[in-house]
């Protein structure tokens, strides 16, 4: 069995400042499931310090996501659990079970890690028995993208760049609210991710990340809902228990 260390230093490819790989057992997030099975997790930060009056969550987010994230403004990812993460870095290494779930990534993208920190990740990936993949790298124009479209979903925002993205091969994760329109208008199949948000509620019984039969592993489009309907969608069935 291989063994990992919880953290691997590198720098951002696009700007050259130090970043920090931390790697971690996810055994809690409701939504992730991790209770059932071994998820290995991102999380990608920067090492850079903040300026006085910039929020640690928000300095991290203009560093290591990508500027064009549907999420940025309505991010699941907490500063507390950032937070946590970077306690992860003290642990001792993780041993690896024969079979496990890699989330790639909890927070930041794969686009911006230099070429080691890339190789250690998709060595990972290759490692694994299952894995949940979506990044930007998709958007850069001289990435070798017949290596990472049969293992990444593209993150995707909008309908120009659900094109631009199945036109360079990828799958996508359309996360935006008109997605599934746009999906079926372009003749694309694919699967309605059926995990609520944060996972607080499942919508038709549906099993967590890591049962779900939907894989987000790169090989099938996915369409999710944005965080706006998922409070549409919760505020209009508190309505409904309040009438009964």
């Amino acid at each position: 069995m291989k063994t990992v260390e919880r953290e691997y230093k590198g720098f951002n490819r696009v700007n050259g400042a130090p970043i920090s790989l931390i790697i971690k057992q996810n055994r809690t997030n409701r939504k992730m499931g991790g209770a059932f099975v071994f998820i290995l997790e991102i999380v990608i930060l920067s090492l850079e310090k903040a300026s006085k009056g910039v929020k640690f969550f928000d300095f991290q987010k203009s560093k290591v996501c990508d500027d064009s994230c549907a999420h940025l403004e309505t991010c699941y990812v907490s500063a507390i659990s950032l937070v946590s993460d970077l306690k992860q870095r003290e642990k001792a290494p993780i041993l690896l079970p024969p079979n496990f779930i890699i989330r790639v990534s909890k927070f930041g993208d794969f686009s911006i890690l230099n070429d080691e920190l890339r190789s250690l990740v998709l060595d990972l990936i290759k490692l694994s028995s299952d894995r949940l993949t979506y990044s930007n790298v998709w958007r850069g124009d001289d990435e070798p993208h017949f290596l990472y479209s049969p293992l990444f979903l593209a993150s995707v925002s909008s309908r120009d760049d659900l094109i631009t993205a199945t036109n360079r091969g990828y799958n996508v994760y359309a996360s935006y609210s008109s997605g599934a329109k746009d999906l079926k208008e372009l003749g694309l199949k694919f699967k309605s991710c059926t995990t609520i948000g944060d996972g607080l509620d499942m919508m038709y019984g549906s099993n967590p990340c890591s049962l779900c039969e939907h894989k987000c592993n790169g090989l099938q489009n996915i369409w999710s809902m944005n965080k706006e309907l998922v409070l549409k969608i919760r505020e209009s069935k508190d309505l409904l228990r309040l009438k009964k």
